[in-house]
């Protein structure tokens, strides 16, 4: 899993593959899944992660993708 946080816009991106995104579903208005063309999920982009970090990675927790400490966030 690769990481990316961009300071203007308050975000953290995590990267769970390099495959072509096609399209993105809200899981909240602030949390974005990527997924690809068969609904693989490829990435997660967490705005305001100070403030949502709980959600996510609760979410990938659940789908297997999470560190067990708070390593992120």
């Amino acid at each position: 899993m690769a990481q990316h946080y961009g300071p203007v816009a308050d975000a953290l991106y995590l990267t769970l593959r390099r495959e072509p995104v096609v399209r993105s579903v809200a899981l909240s208005p602030d949390i974005l899944l990527d997924e690809t063309f068969d609904r693989w999920v490829v990435g997660l982009e967490v705005m305001y992660p100070t403030d949502n970090w709980a959600i996510a990675r609760t979410w990938l927790q659940h789908h297997g993708w999470a560190p067990d400490d708070d390593s992120v966030g």
